[in-house]
């Protein structure tokens, strides 16, 4: 049995302007070679081939909302991206969507280290403006040359060693920008002037939108400006497509159309105008609960940048002891035959061998009423290691001691998922696997161009 493969994971809390933490993620990756890494990036660009972008403005209750393609998928690229045009005339980049971080970061012109070849170059834009430092107009930690600058760390952004780093700095600029039809004011966004070569998740994107956060460097973030200017609401929300191929963001609110039934929310334990998080009650296996302590999953992030459900040492812990007391019942490869699944190996596994596996429900507080559950069938964290390899791995992963509980894509497959900044609270409501695909005639630039 072969080691897991990459989880990709963009860090939480890691673009803040300035030093930023180090998120430590102990996880075992497999190096893809020659050949993996030509499929990977051929399956970026049939991915945005088949399904070309579209933005869909649309009339719902309470405002407008709009309906933004993500190319990417869980596996091989582990991560989802949208377009971002900035500046005048504008310069277009895919940026991944990251619901735990909070600022806009593409490659800038002359970048040392940067795979991309979309680059942006200020001399090109009528409307940019260098961000001055020191200034009482802006908030920034580090200065060059009289300019807003920024370095952030991150960790496993490397698919050869999990526990290197790898870094990005640069310089802060304002210009304006936009999301589909969605036209936003100047706002403070950092290029990318210096990026180590170990920065493997930069190999398909150029960069990086941060959806958390009211402000960055004192002034508005890219959500936030567009609330702002009267165009939206303040709400998100993200569906993935059941075939894996990309999903749709949705600016504004939820669009009725990706969705069936009603909404269950849970409330943010914060404000909900900085990182998102969430308290959860218990998580239950085939129905039996993990048995540690609710305290545990206190302020668990709800974060888009990663890609398969992170527990803490003490969660992963019982949830490994509750899965394997459950093999009188059910028969697991991998746990029930051996425990190599929980260490990171994959195995060959048929459809019928997938579907013997229990849910994962985890039990929420109601904003109103009685817990709900968020349900992960199988398909959701048995995820195959290499697409066509038959080798499948768990992705639900330990963080070590001293980690975070974070929830990522592969929880929210299964629901369109409503960030609602407005009643500061969580919404889940399932989605329709008919609706939530896109298409259309305008088309995100090939991932291949970028290499």
């Amino acid at each position: 049995a072969g080691k897991i493969a990459l989880f990709a994971f963009v860090a939480t809390c890691l673009l803040a302007a300035a030093a930023a933490k180090i998120h430590r993620m102990d996880l075992h990756k497999h190096v893809p070679n020659a050949h993996e890494q030509e499929v990977l990036l051929s399956g970026a660009g049939h991915i945005i081939g088949k399904h070309a972008q579209y933005y869909a403005n649309i009339k719902a209750s309470g405002g407008n909302i709009e309906n933004l393609p993500m190319g990417g998928n869980v596996y091989p690229i582990g991560i989802f991206y949208i377009s971002v045009d900035i500046g005048s005339p504008s310069q277009t980049f895919n940026a991944a969507v990251d619901s735990g971080s909070c600022t806009l970061l593409v490659p800038g012109f002359g970048c040392k280290g940067c795979t991309s070849k979309i680059t942006y170059d200020p001399s090109k834009s009528s409307t940019v403006k260098k961000v001055p430092c020191p200034s009482s107009d802006w908030r920034c930690s580090t200065c060059h040359s009289g300019q807003c600058s920024y370095s952030n760390t991150y960790q496993t952004c490397n698919l050869t060693n999990p526990d290197e780093t790898c870094t990005v700095s640069g310089l802060i600029w304002s210009d304006v920008f936009a999301l589909g039809n969605l036209k936003g004011p100047s706002i403070p966004f950092g290029t990318i002037t210096y990026q180590t070569s170990n920065f493997q998740q930069f190999y398909v994107i150029d960069g990086v939108i941060g959806f958390a956060c009211e402000k960055q460097f004192g002034h508005n973030t890219p959500l936030a400006a567009l609330v702002g200017t009267g165009q939206i609401q303040n709400q998100f929300a993200l569906c993935f497509d059941a075939d894996r191929t990309g999903g749709i963001m949705t600016l504004g609110g939820a669009d009725p159309n990706l969705y069936t039934g009603s909404f269950m929310y849970t409330p943010f334990t914060g404000d909900g105008h900085e990182l998102y998080t969430i308290n959860m009650n218990d998580i239950q296996v085939g129905g039996k609960s993990i048995g540690i302590d609710s305290s545990v999953f206190d302020d668990t992030v709800i974060d888009s940048g990663t890609n398969v459900l992170l527990l803490t040492a003490t969660a992963f812990k019982a949830f490994r002891k509750t899965v394997q007391s459950l093999c009188s019942k059910y028969n697991m490869v991998g746990v029930c035959n051996g425990t190599g699944l929980f260490d990171g190996k994959c195995f060959p596994m048929t459809q019928d061998q997938i579907n013997a596996f229990p849910n994962i429900d985890l039990v929420l507080p109601a904003a109103e009423g009685s817990p709900f559950s968020v349900t992960m069938t199988p398909q959701n964290y048995i995820l195959e290691n290499v697409p066509g390899s038959g080798q499948y791995c768990l992705g639900v992963i330990d963080t070590g001691n001293g980690g975070f509980n974070i929830i990522g894509d592969t929880t929210m497959e299964p629901y369109v998922t409503l960030f609602d900044r407005i009643n500061n609270q969580l919404g889940f409501a399932p989605v329709n696997t008919n609706t939530c695909k896109y298409s259309g005639a305008q088309k995100l630039q090939q991932a291949s161009q970028r290499l």
